[in-house]
């Protein structure tokens, strides 16, 4: 009769996916999708650096940037027969069924800031800034009789870089992309403002913001929440 030995290392790790495979299971990421959201936020800025112009004026130098956001929104999600359950908020969501969410998010940053004007386009500037985030995202589901939330609350780090076009001192056009890395979460943003100066020291900007927040807690199904909208900021600079 033929003998089969096998190796001390093929054994162990055909042990390990055994136990990877008993332990873990598939599930149906949690989409949620609001294309219509209204993204109110504030941001607080205090130089570092000599200012040539009205704080209100993008001008070259350093700053402490310090914004805050908070947004509410609903989707909703269908599952097909067939396709894999949701599990969340200890909760199990079989298919086929019609899901409803509704969510709150609030992020708050502080944030070192640069900014360069160049010297060839003296109305063309960069900036790049980078610090430390709390993102905290609240989700409830709920489908024929069921329901369920969770939290998500982690603090993390934080990046971005934009772009500002003066077209007078006052007004401008100024574009941001930026991403954070939180223990629970991490996402990204995109944001297109138009921006003027209400006095010396405080600006009102209105424009559109594409957010995305991603969470992946263990033994449960991933959220992937989007939102993005019409906004509109209040700036005060000192």
């Amino acid at each position: 009769m033929a003998r089969f030995i096998l190796s001390p290392r093929f054994s162990s790790a055909a042990l390990l996916a055994a136990v990877l495979a008993g332990c873990g299971g598939n599930h149906t990421t949690i989409d949620v999708d609001d294309h219509s959201a209204f993204i109110p936020s504030a941001r607080i800025s205090v130089p570092l650096s000599r200012q040539t112009e009205a704080p209100s004026e993008p001008q070259n130098g350093h700053a402490i940037e310090i914004g805050y956001t908070r947004v509410t929104g609903s989707s909703s999600q269908s599952l097909a027969a067939g396709q894999e359950s949701i599990t969340f908020g200890g909760r199990t969501f079989n298919a086929p069924r019609d899901l409803r969410y509704e969510l709150e998010y609030r992020h708050a940053e502080v944030h070192y800031r640069f900014r360069r004007f160049l010297a060839t386009s003296p109305n063309l500037g960069i900036e790049a800034l980078g610090g430390l985030v709390n993102s905290q995202l609240k989700l409830s589901a709920s489908s024929q009789g069921l329901g369920a939330s969770d939290k998500f609350s982690s603090g993390g780090i934080a990046g971005g870089i934009g772009a500002i076009w003066k077209f007078n001192p006052g007004t401008s056009l100024q574009t941001r992309y930026s991403i954070f890395v939180a223990s629970d979460t991490r996402g990204n943003r995109a944001e297109l403002f138009a921006v003027q100066a209400l006095a010396r020291n405080a600006s009102i900007r209105g424009g559109y913001t594409w957010w995305y927040v991603r969470a992946e807690p263990l033994d449960a199904s991933d959220v992937a929440v989007r939102f993005r909208g019409p906004a509109v900021s209040l700036d005060v600079m000192f």
